[in-house]
């Protein structure tokens, strides 16, 4: 196996230029793959990959949990509002839930 040489470019940092950064390190196993060393592996990189490759039950389980967590913050905002919503009795839960459900 060939070892992986790692290029650094020293630029001069004069007046008016920014050091360079290090070229990325690129690496082909024999499967032809590439392995890419030193890059930064974001937290929502590729979202809709994730989500396109999830398991049906579990997508449908994150979207309802989505959708039940965004209708609680909302009636918790609605009981914030002093008579926020009409023909509601005030300070009950249940009653900014289905409001905000419905709605």
């Amino acid at each position: 196996m060939k070892a992986v040489k790692q290029q650094v470019a020293a630029a001069p940092s004069g007046r008016g230029r920014a050091p360079r950064a290090a070229p990325r390190v690129i690496h082909r196993d024999r499967s032809d793959r590439v392995v890419a060393i030193g890059l930064r592996d974001p937290w929502m990189g590729d979202l809709y990959h994730h989500l396109l490759t999830l398991p049906w039950s579990t997508f449908l389980l994150g979207l309802s949990g989505v959708y039940l967590g965004l209708n609680v913050l909302f009636a918790l905002l609605y009981l914030l509002g002093d008579g926020a919503i009409a023909n509601a009795r005030p300070g009950v839960f249940v009653d900014a839930f289905f409001f905000s459900v419905l709605l």
